[in-house]
């Protein structure tokens, strides 16, 4: 049985450092991504710059 980890949907409920033995997997680079916390806070840095002009 496969643990499907890095799977397209992330699912999986093992440690991607820990990937499965056996094929089809292969091991890919994680996504760029950015959390809602880091994107709200640039946009209220953005709109307090937008506002002084």
């Amino acid at each position: 049985m496969s643990k499907n980890v890095g799977d397209t949907y992330g699912t999986s409920r093992f440690n991607p450092a820990d990937p499965p033995a056996e094929a089809p997997y292969e091991p890919h680079e994680s996504a760029l991504g950015i959390t809602s916390s880091a994107y709200a806070a640039n946009m209220a840095k953005l709109i307090a710059r937008l506002s002084v002009r």
